[in-house]
């Protein structure tokens, strides 16, 4: 949910072209929550948004600048994601390969991992 501010008209051109630029967009992300009177189609969860606010934050530079900021911060989240996965996975496959070579440590009966 955003709240749009400082709103201004213009005339891109003598063709009486008009566009509507925003110079400042605040930002309010809310926490998820599980919201019962809805059925999602597709019979996932019923998802909805709290009224806590997690973040606000402003924008300047408009709706184009808000949407290549929160691009850029999906794609790091992405690759931090992806190399946590990376790394146990190797971590998981040295452990396995240790312990079929007989190398592997035992806590309490069971492999560690």
């Amino acid at each position: 949910q955003s709240e749009m501010t400082a709103a201004a008209v213009t005339n891109t051109n003598t063709t009486n072209k008009r566009s509507l630029t925003f110079s400042t967009v605040t930002v309010r992300e809310h926490r998820r929550t599980m919201y019962s009177a809805a059925v999602p189609a597709d019979g996932g969860w019923p998802l909805g948004l709290s009224d806590e606010v997690v973040r606000e934050y402003a924008v300047t530079g408009g709706v184009e600048q808000f949407e290549r900021r929160k691009q850029m911060e999906l794609r790091q989240r992405y690759v931090e994601v992806y190399e946590r996965r990376r790394a146990r996975f190797e971590r998981k496959m040295r452990d396995a390969e240790e312990d079929n070579n007989g190398g592997g440590k035992k806590h309490g009966g069971r492999s560690r991992s």
